[in-house]
């Protein structure tokens, strides 16, 4: 049962990672900083202000630049901190200490080893979330 209760915190820590071609996922990172890469692959950081059908304006060092999505390759939206890994790890050695009847100094360091853990396993995630994907080109076959 040892090697099975590892499992359950590596799949809860291990980061996700959806990747969309619709705008209306673009305009809930309204507000977020966000990275742009064009399709000459430069990327553009700054604070995504506005968001419409064809557009999104970004606030680059208070300079706003207008992009058309058709201009746009991805956007990724900064994500969490490590400090959610730290969280998640400790709860995770706090519920598994509780499982196992520790108390006291055990159970304090059972959590911190999870935390830990936690943390090493959330700095392996890159903290960016893809929040637009330009369509890929369309393929048709003739026979």
């Amino acid at each position: 049962m040892g090697p099975l209760l590892l499992l359950v915190p590596l799949t809860l820590l291990m980061p996700s990672r959806v990747e969309v071609g619709e705008t209306r996922h673009l305009s809930d990172a309204r507000g977020r900083h966000v990275y742009v890469i064009d399709q000459e692959s430069r990327e553009w950081q700054g604070r995504l202000l506005d968001v419409s059908p064809e557009t999104i304006v970004l606030d680059i060092q208070s300079t706003s630049r207008q992009f058309t999505l058709a201009q746009i390759t991805r956007v990724d939206a900064k994500g969490d901190s490590i400090k959610d890994g730290v969280i998640k790890g400790a709860l995770f050695g706090l519920l598994l200490g509780a499982v196992l009847g520790q108390s006291g100094d055990a159970a304090a360091r059972g959590s911190l080893t999870w935390a830990v853990l936690g943390m090493g396993l959330d700095a392996l995630h890159s903290h960016k979330d893809v929040v637009y994907k330009a369509p890929g080109p369309s393929v048709t076959l003739k026979w």
